[in-house]
């Protein structure tokens, strides 16, 4: 069967639109889902599975994955995990947003798309389901191979699994201490060798993450078949070798140095010059900035690999410089 490749569009960033909650209700514990319907323009911006919507509320702006599937296009669905110590905006949202209310947001967004293959294993935990059910959503409808692998600490806090259940009662298993006999995911078990087209997509914990790349590379996947998201934002972390370099401001020539123990958007706020930080470690993409000249030690979430390695934008809240200087359009 010759199916052509999964698309992959993009809103421009600087799109904004109001939205309306047009339904709120609790997809588990801790964790509520909300359907959004532009106000302006019934028409949605075209996404497809692995979509991300920014919404900009008093807080900053925040990042939470579509869960549609590719029929399901007259609202834009997101699910929030409430998060008590976290930085107060998804209380807010599970707490005081109701359905009716208005919210900003834009894109959608897509920097974790399905791409053509044969088969695609699918790994989440926790909230991380949002993209992968999605996923699964899309691949079932295009009749495409896949399985899913879904853990969480408890069933009553894993959202969408009586739907995954449903949908995919023999491409779905579950993980939890009160599913089944309780058995834990295993990734040794689940990824197996590489073959020709098949491809492995998580979303979830750093550590998840972490485990499945490490797992994929001893096995001898290519990087290019593993395909990851996070959906929490996490603080830039130090390396060793980190060492001082400087900015050169384009519309003033300006040079300002960046210490080894802090980021370039802090060098740049010491000075009196502000981009606007939202997450504060390249998940978001809000701060991104062009670079006119120099090499770029990206340490983001945000771009693809191939935009990385074309050194013209990177963000301030936490990459670096390889080269002695980097030429910001700023």
């Amino acid at each position: 069967m010759n199916i052509s490749p999964f698309p992959q569009r993009e809103a421009s960033p600087e799109t904004i639109v109001r939205v309306r909650v047009v339904k709120r209700e609790q997809a588990a514990q801790n964790v509520w889902m909300f359907e959004l319907q532009p106000i302006d323009n019934p028409t949605l911006a075209a996404f497809d599975a692995g979509a991300h919507l920014a919404l900009h509320l008093d807080g900053g702006v925040r990042q939470y994955s579509l869960c549609n599937g590719p029929q399901d296009r007259k609202v834009y669905r997101i699910a929030v995990r409430r998060e008590e110590d976290g930085n107060g905006v998804s209380r807010h949202l599970c707490d005081s947003v109701r359905q009716g209310a208005e919210i900003s947001v834009s894109g959608p967004f897509n920097r974790f798309a399905l791409v053509d293959g044969q088969h695609a294993l699918l790994i989440a935990a926790g909230i991380g389901i949002t993209p992968i059910l999605a996923m699964a959503l899309e691949l079932a409808a295009r009749d495409r191979s896949f399985e899913l692998h879904y853990a969480g600490r408890s069933s009553a806090g894993m959202a969408f699994l009586e739907q995954l259940r449903q949908h995919f009662p023999s491409d779905a298993h579950f993980y939890a201490p009160d599913i089944g006999d309780g058995t834990r995911m295993t990734l040794e078990r689940i990824i197996s060798a590489p073959r020709p087209g098949h491809h492995v997509y998580v979303c979830g914990p750093s550590s998840l993450i972490e485990s499945v790349c490490v797992e994929a590379r001893a096995k001898g996947w290519p990087e290019a078949q593993v395909h990851f998201e996070r959906f929490q934002a996490e603080l830039p972390i130090a390396q060793d070798g980190d060492r001082a370099f400087e900015v050169q401001l384009r519309s003033s020539g300006q040079c300002i140095g960046v210490k080894a123990d802090e980021t370039v958007a802090q060098a740049l706020e010491r000075n009196g010059i502000y981009v606007n930080l939202s997450c504060g470690s390249g998940v978001c993409g809000s701060c991104r900035t062009g670079v006119l000249e120099g090499e770029v030690d990206h340490r983001d979430y945000f771009y693809s690999a191939a935009e990385q390695a074309r050194h013209n934008e990177f963000t301030p809240c936490c990459s670096r410089a390889h080269s002695a200087r980097l030429v910001l359009d700023l």
